[in-house]
């Protein structure tokens, strides 16, 4: 189970559709998991990320 998803986006300001990107990362957990494996999440736009990365994905899960 996903106990947190956290994606950062390296985004221009006007940006705004930053849940509809992290929808991706979600649904490759579901396909390989199951639904409702996805305890929290959120969508983050930033000015930058390490290595000049576009996307940066966090998660925090738990194994049982």
């Amino acid at each position: 189970m996903i106990l947190q998803l956290t994606v950062f986006l390296c985004a221009e300001p006007e940006f705004t559709a930053h849940s509809k990107v992290a929808d991706f990362a979600s649904e490759l957990l579901i396909e390989h998991l199951e639904s409702g494996c996805i305890g929290s999440r959120a969508a983050i736009g930033v000015a930058s990320l390490p290595a000049d990365a576009p996307v940066e994905v966090t998660l925090i899960a738990q194994v049982v």
